[in-house]
């Protein structure tokens, strides 16, 4: 049987007002690819008031009923709950599983409450990426992000069927351009010169900037109308608080704080638009004064460079966080983004009662933005942190947002220049056991376990467990998807490493980091051609990085066995830059090896011990290469 024609069928079937919640076993095709449905014991008509809808026991087989189903959550089955249990079926016709499996029936709704579908086209690589597109739309957790009923999901896939873009997800021009041809072949070979077709494509295509997303937002430094420093921090708490209430709504893209915070005083909002790929930004000014705290905002489409919304709030300064929350739903608003009952509660959530513990923490954040393993002054920044952490702790010791960055900050510390320091890994796993009985299902109590699993006990896929539960809940956290790569590259996961760490680079996208990793992760998978086009364009839009991409296409090169290309990627190397490893691979491969030791040896100045055993050891290997084995 044609599988997809058979996914078609299913939905025209449903659309007929059938209800099914079974399995694709019951779908029969007849010779014409009509869809029958057989279990007549499951599958009736139903009318618009069926009790089938209403009824708060979970009816079905259990691979094939959606989340809100499993749950028992009768009030709030909709026809998008029809919508999952057809994509199911569709699940089943594309790959010949079933998305959901385990070995009892409570497991397998464990499964499909708990975790995501493993992609079509890793169990069956001939599926149409489009249509696994579909399909997973079909089995979104949140009823809210599906096909909304079985019509506008038959209504993707005709325009499948047309080779038309479906509405799935957003496609560039060169994806709408070659399904144009597919419609109309006839036109398509009036084109006079395939060659610049295919120039015109190479251009279009991919490292192409993207279109900014519609719901992308970027919330910008908070100006202060008061000179004083206390007034400056408190205006970036409160910018802080509402990009952090922002970025926990699935349905928005929201810029990470390390990104927006290079626009400080920055008016220029198309180029800030273009620079972070989203099509708003909300910029304020606070004053604070006699106990009341006054905020104007104004959100601005970054296209137009046209204010679309505007408000301003005057409060008690004891009311801030409110002010914080409704100014956040009502840009959630403005940009038309759904909130689920969830998201509302935590947009609600007041972080801490006490400012002053509130602004303790926002300096101990600041302190902490290194990775793991820093030198003597990185160090000295995370203790201080630490400490900062601490007193904010002392002061509310309810303070979740502390207790989290704690645990982090300590496993900083526990790895720091190469030592291993017990006693603050000790303090990790006590700052983690408090923030679980503060708040054990919170996004970042989740993002803070996963921390301690990696880097405190080396389990690693427990970790990804914890990121993938914190991903649902902290949409926008950039760290998450780049910690869920770091270890999925351990794993030997290079596709899911991939995604990731570009994931990380879309949501923050002046950070450098993650778009180095992506590079490296394509090197290994022996994807130069992809690796070279997104150093050449990071070169251009992160130029204060540009040494490191210039080092990684001379890489690419190299392992291709291109010496002249290679040697003139690394001449655009300043001077002062090292990749001592690089340069000296590049004078083995030249056969210069006298030159290689030599380069080598004045690499080391004295330097600790572990260095001068790496540098020696390489110049070693470069004199026995020219035969010289004294």
């Amino acid at each position: 049987m044609d599988r997809e024609a058979g996914s078609h069928g299913a939905v025209r079937a449903r659309t007929r007002h059938s209800a099914s919640r079974h399995q694709a076993r019951n779908i029969l095709l007849d010779r014409n690819g009509e869809p029958h449905l057989t279990d007549f014991g499951l599958a009736r008509l139903v009318e618009t008031e069926s009790t089938i809808t209403r009824t708060l026991e979970v009816l079905g087989t259990p691979s094939y009923i959606a989340p809100e189903q499993a749950a028992g959550h009768g009030p709030e089955l909709t026809r998008a709950t029809d919508v999952y249990g057809l994509g199911a079926v569709f699940y089943q016709l594309l790959t010949g599983y079933a998305p959901f499996a385990g070995g009892t029936t409570f497991e397998t709704i464990r499964l499909v409450l708990e975790t995501e579908p493993r992609r079509p086209r890793l169990l069956n690589p001939r599926v149409d990426g489009d249509l696994e597109t579909i399909c997973l739309k079909c089995l979104e957790k949140n009823p809210q992000r599906r096909y909304s009923w079985t019509l506008e999901l038959a209504e993707d896939l005709e325009r499948w069927l047309r080779h038309e873009p479906i509405r799935a997800r957003r496609t560039g021009p060169v994806t709408r351009g070659w399904k144009w041809v597919r419609r109309n072949p006839a036109l398509a070979v009036l084109i006079p010169s395939l060659a610049a077709l295919a120039a015109l494509l190479t251009v279009m295509s991919w490292p192409a900037q993207p279109e900014p997303s519609a719901q992308g937002i970027a919330v910008l430094p908070f100006d202060t109308l008061s000179g004083d420093q206390d007034s400056a921090a408190f205006a970036e708490g409160m910018q802080d608080d509402v990009l952090t209430r922002l970025a926990k709504l699935a349905d928005l893209k929201v810029i990470s704080r390390t990104s927006v915070m290079q626009y400080r005083g920055e008016r220029n909002t198309r180029k800030i638009g273009q620079a972070l790929n989203v099509s708003h930004v909300l910029e304020g000014s606070v004053r604070k004064a006699n106990g009341r705290v006054r905020l104007n905002a104004q959100l601005i489409d970054t296209q137009t460079d046209q204010h679309v919304w505007a408000e301003q709030y005057d409060r008690e300064l004891k009311d801030v966080f409110a002010v914080q929350s409704e100014l956040a739903q009502q840009i959630a608003s403005q940009l038309r983004a759904r909130i689920s009952p969830a998201e509302k509660r935590v947009l609600e959530k007041v972080p801490t009662t006490d400012l002053q513990a509130y602004q303790l923490y926002l300096r101990a954040r600041t302190l902490s933005g290194s990775g793991i393993g820093g030198d003597p002054a990185t160090n000295r920044s995370w203790e201080q942190a630490a400490q900062l952490l601490e007193d904010a702790i002392r002061r509310d010791e309810k303070f979740l947002l502390a207790h989290c960055l704690l645990v982090e900050v300590n496993l900083n510390l526990y790895w720091a220049a190469g030592r291993v320091d017990l006693a603050r890994r000790t303090r990790a796993e006590k700052a983690l056991r408090t923030a679980e009985q503060l708040a054990p299902e919170a996004g970042e109590t989740h993002l803070a376990r996963a921390l301690f699993l990696h880097y405190g006990k080396r389990d690693l896929d427990a970790a990804l467990g914890e990121l993938d539960l914190a991903a649902r809940l902290l949409p926008n956290d950039a760290h998450v998807f780049q910690t869920s790569a770091k270890i999925e590259r351990r794993l030997g996961r290079w596709r899911e490493a991939l995604r990731h760490f570009l994931k990380a680079n879309e949501l923050d996208p002046r950070d450098p980091g993650a778009l180095v990793q992506a590079v490296v992760t394509l090197l290994i998978l022996r994807d130069y051609d992809q690796a070279d086009r997104i150093a050449t364009r990071a070169i251009v839009s992160l130029p204060e990085a540009a040494d490191q991409f210039w080092n990684l296409k001379a890489e690419a090169a190299l392992e291709q066995g291109d010496l002249p290309r290679a040697r003139a990627a690394l001449e655009k190397i300043s001077a002062t830059t090292g990749f001592p490893g690089l340069r000296f691979a590049m004078l083995l491969y030249e056969v210069k090896f006298a030159q290689a030791e030599r380069f080598m040896l004045a690499q080391w100045h004295g330097g600790e011990p572990n260095e001068a055993q790496f540098y020696t050891s390489a110049a070693a290997l470069a004199a026995h290469a020219s035969g010289d084995l004294r």
